[in-house]
């Protein structure tokens, strides 16, 4: 009888270590800035080059911790905020989720266009592709600036994604 019990708790234990990395539900936030570089590097891109996958959905929230960092950022000169949400998205364990667009226009130009996914195997992994052409497709010769990158992440903490003319703050709480 005791080895029951004693199986009992091991099992409730460790359901209670791991909850927070298994957890079904997940709030992600994410704040895209536009930022004046200090570099004359060029960028050939002039055409999207976004592969889109299933999308789903949006269903933004009201944004909750990163709003220190995004007043932070309107208060400085060098950079613009451009884009800040958050949402829940709930997807199983050892899968990618279905992609979240991220698109800004302004008049009748994509200022910023493409998706984060986040996956679930062995660690928490952001994939973000996302497409900023701060000057509109509309003109004579655009210039699109990408960030493609996929990276582990931890749960609870700010992660900054960089392009010398944008950059990506984000952050994904188990809830």
């Amino acid at each position: 009888m005791s080895n029951v019990i004693k199986n009992t708790l091991i099992v409730l234990l460790f359901g209670i270590y791991s909850s927070s990395l298994w957890a079904k539900n997940f709030r992600v936030e994410v704040m895209v800035f536009h930022q004046n570089p200090s570099t004359s590097e060029t960028f050939p891109q002039s055409s999207s080059e976004l592969s889109w996958p299933n999308i789903i959905q949006q269903d933004f929230r009201e944004n909750i911790s990163l709003q220190k960092a995004y007043y932070s950022l309107v208060a400085k000169n060098a950079y613009q905020p451009v884009w800040y949400k958050s949402w829940v998205q709930s997807f199983a364990p050892r899968r990618t989720s279905d992609a979240m667009p991220i698109t800004k226009r302004q008049g009748n130009d994509d200022l910023l266009n493409g998706f984060i996914r986040v996956q679930r195997g062995h660690y928490v992994q952001l994939l973000i592709d996302l497409e900023y052409s701060p000057d509109g497709l509309n003109v004579e010769s655009p210039v699109i600036y990408r960030i493609n990158e996929k990276r582990r992440v931890k749960l609870n903490e700010i992660h900054y994604f960089d392009h010398p003319r944008f950059g990506v703050i984000a952050t994904i709480r188990p809830l």
